[in-house]
């Protein structure tokens, strides 16, 4: 039997004790998996003792608020950073932690886990700017564990801006665009270009020449020298086991010599097991020795047990010109249509109401904005000025300059800037003189000052323009002097400079 006394668990479900060992009592920390197997013996024999292991709990726990930035510095969203130092836990550890709105006893905002060699985590989940919220964290373990007290932490002040909501927009017209993509296949590759290219009538003249199909019937067919003209049909209807196939095609051709002209129209639709495809489609052609103009229109639908696929495509010498398709992935799904003009120009004459838009590039000779927000701004020099204004309370007169209103803002750019004051005083019977100065905040250069000026004057006003001040910050400084108590002023001051 190993001497063992005042044996407790610790919080890494170890037993801290003291044992008999050489006729002195000895500290000793033992484990369940201790590597030495009298540390296994001691650590059974004073679990035998019915101790309790106590509740852990994360030592230090720090929440900061954080700021995500762009690749370029810009920060985009707030964040909270989480930080458990790892040298006070077991390496194996796993901490969780949980994040609500301040004083919020019910709800969980969001909640993870950080791995102890981390030792820190950023979130952003479910989070909004310059608002307080609470985290606390706890460890996961098959022992005992307590919450850490909540702790509170208010998000920086980071608002979308534009960039974010085009982001947004962009995203989700690729994501669109990119299924839409998907289901024009089908033209090109797919099961209804298999359906209309099994029905096709290439030529009609040719057809009508050496037509031996009981399907096709040739309308009309003339040839009077290098000059021929048919009109031919072929409509089939045909069921076996699993496939059921319709369609008609009327093909029409006129030639003399090298030039040509064709109208083909096609109407199929194919049904089998694995769903239905039905498509219409008329293309017409005009040669003219070596040069072809074509157009083409062609509207498609398809079910399969994937979903829907619905669309028109207008197509003009090679190239789609105008594609509009809905799209529905499986049952449940909400049906999403997609639209592409693709013209090298596009005009519209009449009223148009956009509801959302991300424009690239923007041209405009006049437009009306109640509401605008610019990330960078370029134009003419003195076409948007911004007005900043100060005002003061009370003072009253002292016989020495004192400050009045301080205003400052940053020039982007070398400009004019024009200086608009006011003052409006107050006499108690008496005939006291008054001044005032214009300077730079900091006291290192007056821009304009008068004293000693007399008595009578309620409302004294003055401008000044300062012309080519540098880019940077400005700031001015407008001082009042009374000459004693038997005066008040109360100023104000507004600014007028390029502002971008």
């Amino acid at each position: 039997m190993i001497p063992i006394r005042n044996a407790r668990f610790n919080q890494f479900g170890g037993i801290d004790c003291e044992v008999y060992v050489s006729s002195e009592w000895l500290p000793f920390t033992a484990s369940e998996d201790d590597s030495n197997a009298f540390g296994r013996e001691v650590y059974a024999a004073a679990a035998s003792n019915d101790q309790t292991i106590p509740a852990r709990i994360v030592p230090t726990l720090t929440v900061t608020a954080f700021n995500i930035e762009d690749g370029d510095g810009t920060t985009r969203r707030p964040a909270i950073k989480i930080v458990a130092p790892a040298d006070e836990a077991i390496s194996s550890d796993l901490i969780k932690y949980e994040i609500r709105l301040a004083g919020d006893t019910v709800n969980i905002i969001t909640s993870g886990t950080l791995g102890v060699p981390e030792g820190q985590t950023v979130t952003t989940d479910g989070l909004v700017s310059d608002t307080i919220y609470e985290v606390r964290a706890q460890y996961v373990t098959e022992n005992p564990a307590d919450w850490t007290a909540w702790i509170a932490v208010t998000t920086g002040d980071v608002r979308l801006t534009a960039q974010d909501i085009v982001d947004a927009y962009n995203f989700r017209v690729d994501q669109a665009f990119e299924r839409h993509d998907q289901a024009l296949e089908t033209l090109t590759s797919g099961s209804v270009f298999q359906l209309l290219n099994d029905t096709q009538i290439t030529d009609a003249i040719l057809a009508a020449q050496n037509s031996t199909s009981d399907a096709q019937q040739v309308v009309a067919f003339e040839e009077v020298g290098d000059a021929s003209a048919a009109i031919v049909t072929e409509q089939i209807a045909r069921a076996d086991g699993d496939t059921a196939v319709a369609s008609t095609v009327t093909a029409l051709t006129a030639r003399v010599g090298d030039n040509e002209g064709s109208i083909t129209t096609i109407n199929a639709t194919k049904v089998n097991a694995a769903g239905a495809v039905s498509a219409v489609e008329t293309a017409i052609s005009a040669t003219y020795g070596s040069i072809t103009a074509l157009a083409s229109a062609t509207s498609f639908a398809e079910a399969t047990v994937n979903g829907i696929e619905a669309g028109y495509v207008w197509e003009l010498n090679g190239s789609n010109i105008l594609e509009i398709v809905s799209v529905q992935d499986g049952v449940g799904s909400t049906p999403i249509s997609t639209a592409r003009i693709s013209a090298d120009y596009v005009q519209i004459t009449g009223l148009t109401q956009i509801d959302q838009a991300v424009i690239n590039t923007l041209a405009a000779d006049t437009g009306f904005i109640s509401n605008l927000e610019v990330d960078t701004l370029n134009i003419a020099g003195n076409a948007v000025t911004i007005p900043v204004t100060g005002t003061s309370s009370q003072l009253t007169g002292n016989g020495s300059l004192q400050a009045m209103v301080n205003v400052s803002f940053i020039l982007p750019a070398v400009s004019n800037v024009l200086i608009l004051w006011t003052i409006e005083q107050g006499y108690i019977g008496t005939t006291p003189t008054w001044g005032y100065q214009l300077r730079k905040s900091d006291g290192t250069f007056t821009y304009d000052e008068r004293s000693a000026m007399t008595f009578g004057n309620d409302f004294p006003t003055g401008q000044l323009l300062l012309t080519n001040q540098p880019a940077g910050a400005f700031n001015v400084q407008l001082r009042w002097n009374g000459q004693n108590s038997n005066i008040t002023g109360q100023g104000s001051m507004t600014v007028l400079a390029v502002m971008r």
